[in-house]
Formats: C-alpha cells, sequence, structure tokens
C-alpha cells in the first residue's frame, strides 16, 4: 500500500511490515551513533523503509519530529492496550501504548492501519472513539450470563463462527430485550472490549499471563447498550454476565481503565 502521512495531526496509515519498520527506526535513532551507522550500512533505503522515506515519514534516517515521542513508548511501554472490536461485517484490531505521552495503532479494516501520538489522559477518549461510544436507550433491569466460549465465538475472524455465537447470544438475550435480540439475530450489534495490561511492580514477568490488567466490555445495539461483568472478585472463572447499561456508566469505566501511579509502582513525580 501507498503509505499516507499528515504531519499537521501527526498521524501516519501504513501497514504492518511498515509499522515495524517505522518502530525499527525510531529504536535506532534514540542512539544517534547506532543511527548513523545504519544509514551507512544500507546504502540507502529499500522496501518499507523506501515508502517512508518517499511519504516523509523518514527524513535523514529518522522518523518525523511529531513521530518520535509516540515511537518512544511504543519501544518503552509503562502499559499496552488492546481494544477488539467486533460485528457481523468483520473484526478491528486496535492497539496503543502508554507512556509519558501514548501512541495507538488504529485498525482501519482494509488492512492498513493510522498510527498517532495521543496525550496519556485523553487513551480512554480515543477508546470511545474507537468503540464508537454514543448515546444510546436505558434497557429494562435483567442480566443473561454468557459463556467465554460463547465470548470468544463473537470476536473471532471467522465469519461463520461469529455468526453462529450470534444466534446463540440472540436466543440467551430473547427472554430479556427481544428488540436486542432481534437486532443480534438479524446481525445489527457490535461486541468490543478494551484491556489495559501492565506489569505489577511486586514481582517479575515473564509473559502475558503475568501481566495486571483491566478490561472494559460492552454489547452494543441501536435498542441498548449491556456491560460484561465478572464475578464480584474480578475473575472469569464463575461465569461473565450481560448487564444493562449506559454510555455515562460505560465511560466513567473507561475513565478508569489505566493503571494508577502506585499500581505502576511509581510515585507521582516520578
Amino acid at each position: 500500500m501507498t503509505v499516507q502521512f499528515d504531519a499537521a495531526v501527526g498521524r501516519v496509515r501504513l501497514d504492518p511490515d511498515t509499522f515495524e519498520a517505522l518502530v525499527d527506526l525510531g529504536a535506532k535513532a534514540s542512539d544517534d551513533t547506532r543511527s548513523a551507522t545504519h544509514r551507512a550500512d544500507t546504502g540507502g533505503p529499500e522496501g518499507p523503509v523506501a515508502e517512508l522515506v518517499a511519504a516523509g515519514v523518514v527524513v535523514d534516517g529518522r522518523p518525523h519530529d511529531v513521530l518520535v515521542p509516540g515511537l518512544a513508548a511504543v519501544t518503552r511501554p509503562l502499559a499496552r492496550l488492546e481494544t477488539v472490536v467486533a460485528s457481523r461485517q468483520g473484526v478491528l484490531v486496535h492497539q496503543g501504548w502508554m507512556s509519558l505521552l501514548s501512541a495507538v495503532l488504529a485498525d482501519v479494516g482494509d488492512g492498513s492501519y493510522d498510527f498517532a501520538g495521543v496525550a496519556t489522559e485523553f487513551v480512554p477518549t480515543t477508546i470511545a472513539r474507537l468503540v464508537r461510544l454514543r448515546p444510546r436507550p436505558r434497557l429494562e433491569p435483567g442480566s443473561v450470563v454468557v459463556t467465554p466460549d460463547l465470548l470468544d465465538g463473537l470476536i473471532d475472524p471467522d465469519d461463520e463462527r461469529r455468526a453462529r455465537a450470534a444466534d446463540e447470544l440472540a436466543a440467551a438475550l430473547d427472554p430479556h430485550w427481544r428488540e436486542v435480540a432481534e437486532l443480534v439475530r438479524s446481525g445489527a450489534w457490535c461486541f468490543w472490549s478494551a484491556d489495559v495490561l501492565w506489569a505489577p511492580p511486586d514481582r517479575p514477568v515473564t509473559s502475558d499471563a503475568d501481566l495486571v490488567s483491566r478490561r472494559v466490555s460492552a454489547l452494543d445495539t441501536t435498542a441498548g447498550l449491556l456491560a460484561l461483568e465478572a464475578d464480584r472478585d474480578g475473575s472469569t472463572a464463575g461465569g461473565l454476565a450481560l448487564v444493562p447499561t449506559t454510555p455515562s456508566d460505560v465511560w466513567f469505566l473507561l475513565s478508569g481503565i489505566l493503571p494508577s501511579d502506585s499500581e505502576l509502582g511509581a510515585d507521582a513525580e516520578s
């Protein structure tokens, strides 16, 4: 694909291979000596790097200044963001990296991604935009228990498995919220999940299983919004439930999704 760069807003559209090349250049550019050696050895840009140079993303072997803070967050994050947005049409997977400044790689849906830096305090706002949080009617009280397998089916890349999971979900919703069930059955639904993960300060991390995480998930239809709730202890072993919620309540959850300084093992000044 052709790399598209808007220096005025600090956003670049690119494919995964080109993004990896950009991150690699950003890491190397943090050491001026190593960066200069890299330019001398290559004898000129090739492949994805050549596309970045042609678009103005890379100048003199270094990423454009407007992208440098965001790339620093990618290479040295304090926390990571994973946001999955699934619907009948497909599945989008957005990624983010949080530090003093943060960055987001947003899945456009056609094999390309938008990369841009974002102020860390605006990460919850960015999540709300990615999941298209918007006004919805308030549903009648109720609760529907769903299994992890059903939820996995809703975000499966395979269209047929997502459709089967949606049919199963509609059957479970029907006794409580018939209009929501009909919308899910007809394909007019969106299920999304936002996870923020970070390393605990009190124990070593050898894999993602050792990370601490905070999640907000919801089923969205024009008839109303249902939030996914875990057990009271925060686990998912005993089952999950979809319960009515409002966009305001979801926004409140998103506004608290980032780790605090104490959760990262740092004081406010550091």
